[in-house]
């Protein structure tokens, strides 16, 4: 009898154990962001400076696991003159510094700090300190690894929900608390003492998620509020033999949540002189989640969800298929990457594709935080010219902050310069664009206006080379495309010297 009341004791025991265990809310969480307000003085503006600390990564450490801890401030984008006003949300990281490293004994509910080589919270001198301790009791001593103005008693314990969680509070005198879970009520590493002529630091958001999710951006970010492309849609029908010129503004703004997640909805102005941003037609909204890029919907006629539009992680050789490319077309595959400087003197990554079994000349490419050459917000279609349809370029890219002068101008449309709106003006100088016809045909193909020596050059979907046909004499240009199977070609005009003039598509009838 009495060894099944002890059997009964212990599992009574380690049930509690257990569940109070599982009810405690750990503070070191990958992914973490603590904003905080931070006041210069009792005589400044309220919120001077808006930073926060982020978990993300891991190191070890004489055989320990640690989370990194980042501080990151913040662009100051809104309202002139300081406090908060100064900061529009989401806010926009402007430096980031690695503070120190972080570990969490949970089942003895401490956490545990070290300093970093370029920072010193703790003047720990590469030592591991106690930062928290939540296991206190009243009347207990807060230990804190920041030099404070003296002891700090624990006067009082609760629990309040707090950021969506039933948290353990331990109230501290002068109106500070320690929050399980989140740390000190003035952030995670500031002590909860008030400093000669300040303020004292206030948590203002709490967050676990991306960054995206949890109100920050990078300027080197595809997907960010303060960004402008400037497109321009150019096209020309082969039948008709009509040029059309048209540009327009785009911008992201306003968020819907779907699925956990924030999206940023697509905007446009495309009227002449017009005044309103609209939402582009479908709603669409875009997300970026480290190197990824997501947009919601999918697209027309697609099924239900996000689609994934980009992918920045990849390497060499790596393939990328995107839903909607034309089957001839998949999968693209990342031949090369390199570097380019754009206007204001950064250097980005730029992504060079052509697909898998193209043997062609051209190829398309991503700019690192900007997006796609062809179509950025619909890279799908950036692969295909459409037959008497539009190509839709980044012409200029801009920072909010850089409205004046972009900070990108296309090479392919440095002769535009960067039109805010142009519509279907025949006044501009148009490109000396040759007609080429019939199109469809079953027979000849002719060029218009060629030059001596020029060029055409007539490709398989796959880039195989079929056929050619060099210009005598100024005028028209002949090529037969009788023996060629029914189906879909590629034509390059060329001049003299191999340079590209102009390149379309035809349908062999």
């Amino acid at each position: 009898m009495l060894h099944r009341v002890l059997l009964l004791f212990v599992a009574l025991f380690l049930l509690f154990t257990t569940k109070a265990q599982s009810e405690y809310l750990p503070l070191v969480v990958e992914g973490a962001h603590w904003k905080v307000c931070r006041n210069s003085s009792t005589d400044l503006w309220n919120c001077g400076r808006i930073f926060e600390y982020h978990i993300s990564g891991d190191t070890l450490i004489e055989g320990l696991a640690y989370k990194n801890v980042y501080i990151r401030d913040f662009r100051q984008n809104g309202e002139p003159g300081g406090s908060w006003d100064s900061y529009d949300w989401p806010l926009e990281v402007t430096s980031q510094l690695l503070a120190g490293f972080i570990r969490e004994d949970i089942s003895g509910r401490k956490v545990y700090w070290r300093d970093s080589e370029n920072f010193s919270a703790c003047e720990s001198e590469d030592e591991e300190v106690l930062l928290f301790d939540f296991t206190l009791e009243v009347g207990d001593t807060v230990p804190t690894c920041i030099p404070g103005s003296g002891p700090i008693i624990v006067q009082d314990i609760a629990t309040e929900e707090l950021y969506g969680e039933e948290r353990t509070i331990y109230y501290l005198p002068d109106g500070y608390r320690q929050i399980e879970g989140i740390g000190f009520n003035t952030g995670l590493l500031a002590p909860p003492s008030l400093l000669l002529n300040s303020l004292p630091d206030e948590i203002i958001d709490y967050c676990v998620g991306n960054d995206m999710d949890c109100g920050v951006v990078h300027n080197g970010n595809i997907i960010n509020p303060y960004h402008e492309w400037h497109l321009i849609n150019e096209s020309y029908g082969f039948s008709t033999g009509f040029y059309s010129l048209v540009t327009a503004e785009y911008r992201l703004r306003d968020t819907i949540q779907y699925d956990g997640h924030i999206y940023y909805k697509l905007q446009v102005i495309q009227r002449e002189n017009a005044d309103e941003w609209a939402d582009v037609q479908g709603n669409f909204s875009f997300r970026q989640d480290g190197a990824q890029i997501y947009r919601y919907p999918s697209g027309f006629f697609e099924p239900e969800g996000e689609k994934l539009i980009y992918n920045f992680d990849l390497m060499v050789g790596d393939t990328f298929e995107l839903e909607g490319l034309s089957n001839y077309l998949q999968p693209m595959q990342l031949r090369d990457i390199d570097t380019v400087v754009i206007d204001n003197g950064e250097e980005r990554r730029r992504f060079i594709f052509a697909p898998e079994e193209w043997q062609g000349g051209r190829e398309w490419y991503w700019i690192e935080g900007i997006g796609a050459n062809d179509h950025p917000f619909f890279p799908e279609e950036s692969f295909i010219e459409d037959l008497d349809g539009g190509r839709q370029q980044i012409q200029c890219f801009y920072r909010s902050t850089d409205l004046l002068n972009p900070i990108w101008r296309n090479p392919d449309h440095e002769s535009n310069g960067c039109y805010v709106y142009i519509v279907d003006t025949d006044e501009l100088s148009v490109p000396n664009l040759r007609r080429v016809y019939p199109n469809p045909t079953s027979t000849q193909l002719y060029v218009e206006e060629v030059q001596l020596g020029e060029v055409l050059e007539v490709y398989s979907p796959m880039g195989q080379l079929m056929q050619t046909a060099t210009s005598e004499q100024v005028g028209i240009l002949e090529i037969n495309l009788t023996q060629l199977p029914a189906g879909l070609y590629l034509w390059t005009l060329l001049n003299g010297d191999g340079q590209a003039l102009q390149s379309g598509k035809v349908i062999k009838e």
